[in-house]
């Protein structure tokens, strides 16, 4: 009967062992922007540039094959302006940590101006600014720094 019973605490706890490893440390990717190809474009999506970021996740669960996981914002209203389906990132080491760069197209946004209205030239306000926020989210839910570009100029006309 003792040894019955010492067994079952064995296994039982034997169970419950992996479930208390703890958490790998930084499981919470990190984002920086390495370079933007150009500081000045057209509005309402007549233009765009290349934003080229780095990333680091020491869990290696960035990327997936279905959902949206890198977010880009408009800093004025934090309106979300468009996502994109970032692939599985292999990782290639025994702690299983991902570290590499991802490249994305963003197309310009409309102009705002201080009347209200916003997309259309206005010879008013022949110019104004944008920063583009980026998060990116990882696998198991976690999101990243939010970043900002430096100031884009948008050209209203």
């Amino acid at each position: 009967m003792f040894i019955r019973q010492t067994i079952t605490a064995l296994l039982a706890a034997a169970l419950l062992l992996p479930s208390c490893r703890r958490p790998i440390e930084g499981a919470v990717p990190s984002i920086e922007i390495k370079s933007i190809s150009k500081y000045t474009m057209r509005q309402n999506g007549q233009d765009s540039l290349l934003l080229e970021l780095e990333f680091e996740d020491n869990d290696g669960d960035i990327g997936d094959d279905v959902s949206q996981t890198l977010f880009i914002s408009d800093s004025r209203s934090d309106s979300l302006l468009a996502t994109y389906l970032v692939p599985r990132i292999s990782t290639s080491d025994r702690l299983r940590r991902a570290k590499g760069s991802i490249s994305v197209v963003v197309y310009s946004t409309c102009c705002k101006y201080s009347d209200g209205t916003s997309c259309y030239p206005n010879p008013n306000s022949p110019t104004d600014t944008v920063r583009y926020k980026v998060q990116l989210q990882d696998r198991a839910g976690n999101l990243s720094n939010s970043i900002s570009s430096d100031r884009i100029n948008l050209t209203c006309q």
